[in-house]
């Protein structure tokens, strides 16, 4: 009996202790923010922030303390930030009561990215943008056509993957960088390649080999050259990429009163008229035809050359035109001359006795000397020589006597 009443009491004593000290304990009854300062907006991938939280805990009794985020006591129960989502609800738990928190989760921006207006000037190469130094910490990139273009035998469509382009133009792009966690960037901008400023040379030589008599247009304007039945005038561009299939394209066009059939042999080289150009005033017109280049003095550039009569005497040619004219065979009867070579038959060339060349015109004069005799002066006009003027006399019979001369002019 004694045993059992000292038990007894030990219990009860147990009991009423645990009233006392649980009566003043004052428990925690609410839980909230100091100030409402909590974070609320988070990233992807980002972990709960603690700092700078702090919890009012209130009692029982009314009383109120402040308990910070890294209490042992305090804990964080459903809190993720692993997709992306808006008022999403986690826990914060003390001593039994609870605090319920309301946040966002959301993609970070690509805010350190950006694509600005990019040129280059052509070379004849495919040509494409350099963002290697955007690829990295997971950085992806895509590049797409925003309108439909066509530069030359180039075209791009709408939508369509930036691979590169070549030809001169401008280029109008998207590009979207994207990165797991983040919004994706979407830039526009406008990729420009510029025409390549390429310089014009001419020349006049025997053959094309002979370069060098370049004359270029920005140094001469095309100087004068005198006749010579064997020259070949010759264009060429420079600056030309070696590389650029497209060079053969460069053309020059023109004047309608310039050298007929010019061809080409090599890109970018033209030579015109072949050999034997006449003497004369020409105009070439320069025209750049490929898009991808432009001259240094600009397109549609024309400019004056001429080829100057050759000297008769210094070529030789008057002495051919005294043999070659029949005149110490000829005679004259009243004011005409006979037997002398037609333009059917014409005079040979002193740079090439195979070619022929035909006068423009003939104009004798007849003077009677007194005596019966008479001299017959006999001027010869050609296209590539300047005049040749012979002196023939004629008997009283009208035949030739002696060798004609040959009068200066």
């Amino acid at each position: 009996m004694k045993k059992f009443l000292i038990g007894f009491c030990v219990c009860l004593l147990t009991v009423v202790s645990a009233f006392i000290l649980t009566a003043c304990e004052d428990p925690v009854v609410s839980i909230s923010v100091k100030n409402g300062e909590i974070k609320k907006e988070y990233y992807v991938g980002e972990e709960f922030d603690s700092s700078d939280t702090v919890l009012i805990a209130k009692t029982k009794s009314n009383k109120q303390y402040e308990v910070a985020l890294s209490d042992p006591n305090v804990e964080i129960l459903n809190f993720s930030t692993s997709t992306v989502a808006n008022l999403k609800s986690a826990q914060i738990r003390y001593k039994g009561v609870y605090y319920t928190l309301i946040y966002n989760v959301k993609l970070r921006d690509l805010n350190s990215y950006t694509f600005h207006n990019c040129s280059s000037t052509y070379n004849g190469e495919i040509q494409a943008i350099n963002i290697e130094g955007l690829l990295n910490d997971g950085v992806t990139c895509s590049i797409v056509f925003t309108q439909d273009v066509t530069y030359g035998t180039e075209t791009h469509h709408a939508n369509e993957t930036f691979t590169g382009v070549k030809n001169a133009g401008e280029y109008h792009l998207k590009a979207t960088l994207s990165k797991d966690g983040y919004n994706s960037l979407v830039s526009e901008f406008t990729y420009t390649i510029f025409q390549k400023t390429i310089d014009v040379e001419f020349s006049y030589a025997q053959t094309k080999s002979a370069s060098n008599s370049w004359k270029s247009l920005s140094d001469t304007y095309w100087q004068s050259v005198s006749y010579n039945s064997e020259y070949q005038l010759f264009a060429r561009f420079k600056n030309v990429p070696l590389n650029d299939q497209d060079a053969d394209s460069l053309t020059f066009l023109t004047e309608a009163d310039y050298l007929a059939n010019y061809q080409t042999d090599l890109p970018g080289i033209n030579y015109f008229g072949g050999t034997g150009v006449n003497a004369g005033n020409y105009k070439v017109k320069c025209l750049c035809a490929n898009s991808n280049y432009i001259l240094n003095m600009g397109n549609n550039q024309v400019f004056n050359f001429t080829i100057v009569k050759a000297d008769s005497n210094q070529t030789g040619f008057a002495n051919i035109v005294k043999t070659d004219s029949n005149i110490a065979n000829s005679t004259v009867d009243g004011n005409i001359v006979h037997g002398l070579t037609t333009n059917e038959t014409g005079f040979r060339n002193p740079f090439d006795n195979a070619k022929k060349e035909q006068y423009n015109s003939i104009d004798t004069q007849i003077v009677s000397n007194g005596n019966g005799t008479k001299t017959a002066t006999i001027t010869y006009t050609f296209i590539n020589y300047t005049n040749v003027v012979l002196s023939q006399n004629y008997d009283a019979g009208g035949n030739a006597v002696g060798e004609p001369t040959i009068v200066n002019n």
